[in-house]
């Protein structure tokens, strides 16, 4: 039986990720960088400050390049209108109904902060890992071990929710199934989760057949 879920958030939660990746297009366009669909599968659904230098050499454009980034993709964003349809309902009924809840993103404390507070998502979350709290970022698995260990978790009660292989790679090196979100709108891998849904509304009922 599942009492906890763990909970990736850009693209999971968020739409934040297609909207990431209409930004990282116009950047690099204005940076002389043709966005071809090799490149964008490279850099898409993952952090730019990890990904750019896999495939930009020059470290001063890429230092040129993530400062644009940066500059424009945080500035003045309304996480209300980014919060997928289903996703605060579906934390409030999972949470009503008793289910330990976590987060584990590579997004920041600063950006979390601002998303739980405007999407009305405070005391949702038993516990919280971000970017600033791991050493490393997924997909090594340290972020899920973190929440398994401080909340001391059986890994046959918790499953994660997220939406890219470097997520769903992290989860299972962790011990823990993955229910995963599709995405159709960008390349991205999505390759190797347990369970796959169209709609978040659909993540509760998977949850209790398990």
């Amino acid at each position: 039986m599942i009492r906890n879920v763990i909970f990736d958030l850009d693209g999971t939660l968020l739409d934040s990720e297609y909207r990431a990746l209409n930004i990282k297009k116009t950047v690099l366009a204005r940076h002389g960088i043709e966005p071809t669909d090799e490149l964008i599968s490279r850099i898409a659904a993952r952090k730019l400050t990890h990904s750019l230098p896999q495939v930009i050499e020059d470290p001063k454009l890429v230092k040129e390049i993530l400062d644009d980034y940066y500059s424009f993709a945080y500035s003045d964003v309304d996480y209300t209108n980014l919060s997928l349809p289903g996703s605060t309902e579906l934390l409030r009924e999972l949470k009503d109904q008793g289910y330990t809840l976590a987060l584990a993103t590579i997004s920041d404390w600063k950006k979390v902060n601002q998303v739980i507070e405007q999407c009305g998502w405070q005391n949702i979350f038993d516990f919280i890992t971000t970017l600033d709290d791991v050493k490393k970022p997924k997909p090594d698995p340290e972020v899920y071990l973190t929440i398994l260990e401080r909340l001391k978790l059986k890994r046959e009660e918790t499953i994660v929710v997220e939406d890219v292989w470097v997520g769903i790679e992290a989860a299972h090196q962790a011990g823990l199934k993955v229910i995963c979100r599709k995405e159709k709108r960008m390349p991205v891998n999505q390759q190797g989760a347990d369970y796959y849904v169209d709609d978040l509304a659909e993540v509760i009922e998977i949850i209790k057949d398990i």
